[in-house]
C-alpha cells in the first residue's frame, strides 16, 4: 500500500464583517458556518485515512489518531480583585499572633490546545499545594484556561512565593513538553506600625544636619507624610532631612495604608552650640570709675573674625586668636561687652564677661521712725517692754543685690538682711528697718547698724558702719513713794522746797500748780520763800506715755514777831515829821530793820531801830519792820499810820480789784489736731500750736519719738531735710490735749534748663544736649555721663555731646551746685530706638476644617499666624497691624519697658472659606513715637492663604476602561484639594507605588481594577478604575496598526472581499483522497459525507 504524496496543504479563510480576515492552513478539509451575524466558526472534521482495496474489490480503511497540541502563549498569576470577592472570600482581621490575609490568586493559561491534556498545579515555596486538570474532550482548538488558588497568609510568614505551573501532559509515550510558568510573591496585609515609642525626643546641636526616621512596618507599604510646627514637608520617604537645624521643633511622620494609619511625633530640643571662647577673667567686680582689662582667647583654629564689642574702650589684638578689651575709667552701670567670633562654616556666637560695677555707701544712718510704744504682757506685768522701730538708710550703693545690712546690739549682731534686686545696676537708696523689743531691766541699749557689699569668697568687701544710736525702756511716770499724798508743817514765815520725784522714760515734764495757781515750774521742785499761809500744791509729770501727780498738803504755823512798835499807832499831818521806833526783846535776832519805799534802813544790830522821815509826803506810806532769827526765820510788823490834812478834807477811797477766771483744760484755737505742711527742703520753718488752757499750759514737742525739749508754744526748725512727724503736748492739771504736724518736705526746684529735654535717638547716631540755668549763684555746672564729652564750668550753661550713641540706655545727668551749697540734677528723657531687622509671617499649624451642617460649599479653615519681628527696640512703642486684603482686621502694641533690641510676635486666628479661595494676609511692625517724634517707614510681609479642604474627585467614583490585550493604558486621578493631595494606587490589592495622579500600565494582559486614593491631612477619596481587557484572540497576527489604519487598507480590504465571495461561488465542498494518477482512481464522494 502507497501513500500518494501530500499536495500543498489547502488554505481557509474567512473575512468578519469588520474587515479582518482569519486564515487556517490545515491538511484537512473545515466544515465552516456563517452565522446571522456574519460571524463564521469553521471545524476540522475529517483526519487522513489510509484504505487497500482486495483483489475481491473490499476496501479497508485506517484512520490515524492525531493530537495537535499547541503550548500556552502566556501564563500569568495575579490576585483576584477583593471588590468583586464576597465576604465569605475575603476576610482581613486586625493583628494578632493569631492574624491571617485570605488571597484568592487566578493563573491565566493563554491560548492553549488541546485542553483536556491540560495540567495546572499550584506551587508554595517549591512545593505542591494543588493541582488542577481538565476533562473538556471536544474543544480540540486553542482556548484560554484559569485556575483560582485560595489561600491564607499569616503574619509570621511574611512573604511566600506562589507558582502557577501550565503543561500538556501526553502521557508516557507522548512527547514531554516543558511546563510554563510564573511566580508571583504573595504577603499578609496589616496596617502600618512603629516598633519604637510614638513620642520621641531628640536633642541635636544647634546649626547641625539632622535626618528624622520614621520606620513604619506595614503591608501594603505605608505613604509617608511629613509635617513640622504645622507645616506640610513635601516627603514622602521615611525620612526627613532639616539641614542646619536652628530652633525648637515638632514634626509629625504619618504613615498611612488602605488599612490604617499611624503617627510618630519627634520633639527637636535644639542645643546652643558651645562657643569656643574664653574670657579671662569671666567675671569681675569693678568700682566706679576705676580701669577693667579683660583678655578674650579661643582654642579653635578655623577663626576668620573675632573681635570685641563694646559701647567704650578699646581693644588690643595678640594674635588672630586673641584680643584684650581695656577701658580707662569704667563709668557704665549696664555695660555689656562682648566677645566675637566667626569660624569658617559661618558659625558665630560670642561670650560676655559678668561685669559688676559697685559703689560704696555714702553714708550709713540710724533714725527711730516713730515714738516707742509701751508692750506690757500678762506674763511680764512688772517686767513693761518697749517696742521701737529703728531704720537704717544707706544712700548712694550700688548694685544693691550684693548689699547685706547687719543690725549690731551692743556689738553683738542680730539681725541680717539681704537684698534681691537683680535689675537695678545703678546706685539707689536703700533702707533697713529693725523691730525691737527694750524692757525696764535693760534700761539703755546701743545698735548701730552695718552696710557691706559682699560679692562672694573672690570679690572685694566694702563695708560702712554708722553711728551708734541709744535705744532705752520707755514708760509712763512713777513716783518713787507710794503715797499720792503728803502733809507738810512749817512756822510761818519760812522757805520750803517742795519736791516731785518722778521717774519716767521720756524723762518727764513738770507743772506745778498751788491752789490752782500755775507755778510756772517746770522742774521737779517747787522754791516758796516766806510762807504766809496754808496751801495745796500738786506736782504733775508727764510724758506721751502718761502722767502721775503728787500733792502736798502746806500747813503753815503762826508764830508771833518780838517786836514792838513805839508808836504803832500815829496821825500824821501830811508833809509833818514822823519818826517810829522798832524794838525787840529777843535774844536770838541776828539782826533787825526797816524796809520802807523812803526812811528804810539797812541790816542793823538790835535790840532798837528807828524810821524817820522829816517831812512825809506820801498819803499811803507802808513802812515795816523785820527782824531775822538766828533760825532763819522772819517776821515783820507795820505800824498804822494815818495822814491827814488839818481842814478835814474829805480822802479819795482807794481800793484793789483781783480778777479770778474759771479754770479749764487746755484746748485747740480754731485748729484742728492733725496738721499736714509742704515746706520746700533746705528752708527754715516755724510750728505753732495755739492752745487755750486756764491755768495756761505748759508745751512738750516730739518730733520722730525725739523730745526737741521745747517748751514754747512754737517749734523752730532749720533746713528741714526730710519728712518728719512732730507732735504738741500742752499739759495744764486739768488735763492735755495734742496736735499732730505732718511735715512734707517739697524737694527744692531745680533751675536746670535742657534742650532738648526729650529726644528719639537712633542707636549709633550722634546725640547733643544742651543744659542751662537761669540762677545767679552758680558754684559749678557739670555733666554726669558713662560716656560723652564732660564739661566743668561755673558758667551758666554746659553741653554734652556723643558722636556715635552706642547705649540703649544713656543715663546722663546735669548737676548743679549753688553758692549755699544747695545740689541737684536733671536728666534728659532719651529714647534709643532700632527699627527691625525683619518681618516675617509663618503658619503655627494645619488649618481645622469647621464643616458646617447646611452646606458643604461654605467649609472654613481656621489658620493660626505668627508675625515675628525681629531686633527691634523699644518694643513699648512698637505697633504690629495686621491687614487682610490691604484691610485692617487687627492692631497690637506692647507694654514691656525692655529697652534693648528684643523678638517679638503676634499671633492671628483668621478663617478661609472655600469662596474666598486665596486671601494675602499682611503683617506691618512699625516704631509709633507720637505726634513730635520721628516718622520711621513701616517694615511688612505678606503671606498668601487659601481654604484648606479634603480631596475632590470631579468624575464618578467608578469608571469602566475596555482596550485590547497587550495595548498600553494611562489611569487618570485627577482630584483637587489643598494641601494638594498624595496618591497611592493599588491594582487588584497590590501597590503600585506610584505617588502621582497617573499610572502608567504597559502591555496590559487581564482584567484589572485599580483604585486610586487622594489625601491630605483633612481626608481622603478614592476612584476606582475597572480595566477590562478583550483577548486579541487570532487577531494578534494583525497588528493594531493595520487596525487603525483602515483609511490606507480601505482597497486592499474590498479586493479581498471580492475576491472571497468569488471563490465561494465555484468552489466545491467535499473529502477528497489522493492516490497515484497511474494504478489508483480517484474517487470522489459528496458532500453529506459519505463515504
Amino acid at each position: 500500500m502507497q501513500l500518494a504524496p501530500a499536495p500543498p496543504s489547502p488554505s481557509c479563510y474567512a473575512t468578519l464583517v469588520d474587515g479582518s480576515q482569519y486564515t487556517e492552513n490545515t491538511l484537512f478539509p473545515s466544515c465552516y458556518a456563517t452565522l446571522v451575524d456574519g460571524s463564521q466558526y469553521t471545524e476540522n472534521t475529517l483526519f487522513p485515512s489510509c484504505y487497500a482495496t482486495l483483489v475481491d474489490g473490499s476496501q479497508y480503511t485506517e484512520k490515524p489518531v492525531i493530537t495537535v497540541y499547541k503550548t500556552p502563549d502566556i501564563v500569568s498569576i495575579y490576585p483576584l480583585n477583593q471588590s468583586h470577592m464576597t465576604e465569605e472570600h475575603v476576610h482581613i482581621v486586625p493583628y494578632n499572633k493569631n492574624t491571617r490575609t485570605q488571597h484568592w490568586l487566578g493563573c491565566d493559561i493563554i491560548n492553549v490546545a488541546p485542553v483536556q491534556h491540560l495540567t495546572v498545579r499550584w506551587y508554595k515555596n517549591n512545593k505542591t499545594i494543588q493541582t488542577q486538570s481538565f476533562n473538556d474532550t471536544t474543544t480540540k482548538m486553542p482556548v484560554n484556561e484559569s485556575s483560582i488558588l485560595r489561600i491564607d497568609i499569616s503574619r509570621e510568614e511574611k512573604a511566600i512565593e506562589f507558582r502557577c505551573e501550565a503543561e500538556l501532559d501526553f502521557g508516557p509515550h507522548g512527547p514531554k513538553l516543558p511546563a510554563i510558568f510564573q511566580t508571583h510573591r504573595v504577603s499578609a496585609h496589616y496596617a502600618p506600625e512603629i516598633n519604637t515609642s510614638c513620642t520621641v525626643d531628640i536633642s541635636p546641636l544647634e546649626g547641625t544636619n539632622i535626618t528624622l526616621s520614621c520606620e513604619a512596618e506595614g503591608n501594603p507599604p505605608p505613604v509617608y507624610i511629613w509635617t513640622c510646627d504645622g507645616e506640610n514637608m513635601l516627603e514622602n520617604t521615611n525620612s526627613l532631612n532639616i539641614t542646619r537645624v536652628n530652633r525648637n521643633k515638632t514634626c509629625t511622620c504619618t504613615a498611612p495604608n488602605y488599612l490604617g494609619n499611624i503617627t510618630k511625633t519627634i520633639h527637636l530640643h535644639v542645643e546652643p552650640r558651645g562657643c569656643p571662647l574664653t574670657l579671662a577673667p569671666s567675671e569681675i567686680v569693678v568700682r566706679f570709675g576705676d580701669p577693667v582689662s579683660i583678655n578674650c582667647s579661643t582654642s579653635a583654629t578655623d577663626v576668620v573674625r573675632m573681635d570685641w564689642v563694646a559701647p567704650a574702650g578699646h581693644t588690643r589684638f595678640e594674635s588672630l586668636t586673641a584680643a584684650t578689651w581695656m577701658i580707662e575709667k569704667f563709668q557704665d552701670w549696664a555695660s555689656k561687652p562682648s566677645c566675637n567670633i566667626t569660624l569658617n562654616d559661618d558659625f558665630q556666637c560670642s561670650v560676655s564677661p559678668v561685669i559688676t560695677v559697685c559703689k560704696a555707701p555714702e553714708m550709713v544712718s540710724v533714725t527711730e521712725l516713730d515714738n516707742a510704744q509701751t508692750a506690757r504682757g500678762t506674763a511680764y506685768k512688772n517686767y513693761p517692754h518697749t517696742q521701737h522701730k529703728l531704720q537704717c538708710d544707706i544712700i548712694n550703693v550700688a548694685p544693691v543685690q550684693y548689699l547685706t545690712v547687719s543690725w549690731y546690739k551692743s556689738n553683738e549682731r542680730i539681725h541680717t538682711q539681704i537684698f534681691n534686686d537683680t535689675t537695678t545696676k545703678t546706685p539707689v537708696n536703700e533702707s533697713s528697718i529693725l523691730k525691737i523689743n527694750i524692757s525696764r531691766e535693760e534700761n539703755v541699749a546701743e545698735f548701730r547698724c552695718e552696710a557691706g557689699l559682699d560679692f562672694g569668697p573672690h570679690g572685694p568687701k566694702l563695708y560702712v558702719s554708722s553711728q551708734t544710736h541709744r535705744v532705752s525702756a520707755h514708760y509712763a511716770p512713777e513716783k518713787n513713794t507710794k503715797n499720792s499724798t503728803q502733809d507738810i508743817f512749817l512756822l510761818e514765815g519760812t522757805n520750803i522746797t517742795l519736791s516731785c520725784e518722778a521717774v519716767g522714760n521720756p524723762p518727764p515734764v513738770y507743772n506745778w500748780t498751788c491752789d490752782g495757781k500755775n507755778m510756772l515750774e517746770n522742774t521737779n521742785s517747787l522754791n516758796i520763800t516766806r510762807v504766809k499761809h496754808n496751801a495745796t500744791c500738786t506736782c504733775t509729770a508727764t510724758n506721751y506715755l502718761g502722767n502721775i501727780t503728787h500733792t502736798i498738803n502746806v500747813h503753815v504755823k503762826k508764830r508771833g514777831c518780838p517786836l514792838t512798835l513805839t508808836p504803832s499807832e500815829t496821825v500824821v499831818t501830811f508833809g509833818d515829821p514822823v519818826s517810829i521806833n522798832c524794838s525787840t526783846s529777843a535774844t536770838d535776832v541776828e539782826g533787825m530793820g526797816w524796809e520802807a519805799p523812803f526812811g528804810g534802813t539797812g541790816f542793823e544790830r538790835p535790840p532798837v531801830v528807828t524810821w524817820r522821815v522829816e517831812k512825809l509826803e506820801e498819803w499811803t506810806p507802808s513802812p515795816s519792820c523785820y527782824v531775822t532769827l538766828v533760825d532763819g526765820s522772819q517776821c515783820t510788823v507795820s505800824p498804822v499810820i494815818t495822814v491827814y490834812r488839818p481842814h478835814g478834807p474829805k480822802f479819795p477811797a482807794i481800793s484793789q480789784t483781783n480778777n479770778v477766771s474759771a479754770h479749764y483744760a487746755p484746748e485747740l484755737i480754731l485748729e484742728s489736731s492733725t496738721e499736714d505742711i509742704f515746706p520746700h527742703g533746705g528752708t527754715d520753718i516755724t510750728l505753732s500750736c495755739e492752745v487755750e488752757g486756764n491755768p495756761p499750759p505748759v508745751y512738750n514737742w516730739i518730733c520722730d519719738g525725739e523730745n526737741m525739749l521745747e517748751n514754747t508754744n512754737s517749734l523752730n526748725i532749720t533746713r528741714v531735710n526730710r519728712n518728719k512727724t512732730c507732735t504738741c503736748t500742752a499739759t495744764n492739771y486739768l488735763g492735755n490735749i495734742s496736735k499732730t504736724i505732718n511735715v512734707h518736705v517739697t524737694p527744692r526746684g531745680c533751675p536746670l534748663t535742657l534742650a532738648p529735654s526729650e529726644m528719639v535717638v537712633r542707636f549709633e547716631d550722634p546725640v547733643s544736649i544742651k543744659c542751662s540755668t537761669s540762677a545767679t549763684d552758680v558754684a559749678e555746672m557739670a555733666w554726669m555721663t558713662p560716656a560723652g564729652d564732660k564739661e566743668f564750668k561755673p558758667g551758666s550753661d554746659v553741653t554734652w555731646m556723643v558722636k556715635n550713641l552706642k547705649w540703649w540706655t544713656p543715663s546722663p545727668f546735669c548737676s548743679i551746685t549753688l553758692n549755699d551749697d544747695f545740689r541737684c540734677s536733671v536728666s534728659p528723657v532719651i529714647i534709643v530706638y532700632k527699627t527691625p531687622e525683619t518681618v516675617s509671617i509663618s503658619e503655627l499649624n494645619h488649618g481645622l476644617m469647621l464643616k458646617h451642617k447646611e452646606d458643604k460649599k461654605h467649609n472654613m479653615t481656621q489658620y493660626k499666624l505668627q508675625c515675628d519681628i525681629i531686633n527691634v527696640a523699644p518694643v513699648q512703642y512698637l505697633t504690629i497691624t495686621w491687614y487682610k486684603n490691604n484691610k485692617i482686621i487687627k492692631t497690637q502694641s506692647f507694654n514691656d519697658t525692655t529697652k534693648t533690641p528684643v523678638n517679638e510676635s503676634s499671633i492671628l486666628r483668621v478663617d478661609i472659606s472655600r469662596e474666598e479661595n486665596v486671601v494675602v494676609f499682611r503683617c506691618e511692625a512699625r516704631l509709633d513715637f507720637g505726634p513730635h517724634g520721628p516718622k520711621l517707614p513701616a517694615i511688612s510681609q505678606t503671606r498668601r492663604v487659601s481654604a484648606h479642604y479634603a480631596p475632590e474627585v470631579n468624575t464618578k467614583d467608578s469608571t469602566h476602561d475596555y482596550l485590547l490585550e497587550g495595548s498600553n493604558i494611562t489611569l487618570s486621578c485627577e482630584a483637587e484639594g489643598n494641601p494638594p493631595s498624595v496618591y497611592n494606587w493599588t491594582c487588584d490589592g497590590e501597590n503600585m507605588l506610584e505617588n502621582t495622579n497617573n499610572l502608567n500600565i504597559t502591555r496590559v494582559n487581564r482584567t484589572k481594577t485599580c483604585t486610586c486614593t487622594a489625601a491630605n491631612y483633612l481626608g481622603s477619596v478614592t476612584k476606582t478604575i475597572h480595566v477590562h481587557v478583550e483577548p486579541t484572540g487570532k487577531t494578534n497576527k494583525i497588528t493594531f496598526t493595520v487596525i487603525w489604519a483602515l483609511p490606507f487598507i480601505v482597497a486592499i480590504i474590498i479586493f479581498i472581499f471580492i475576491a472571497f465571495y468569488c471563490r465561494k461561488q465555484w468552489k466545491k465542498h467535499g473529502h477528497y483522497s489522493f492516490v497515484s494518477d497511474k494504478d489508483i482512481p480517484l474517487n470522489i464522494t459528496q458532500s453529506n459525507g459519505s463515504n
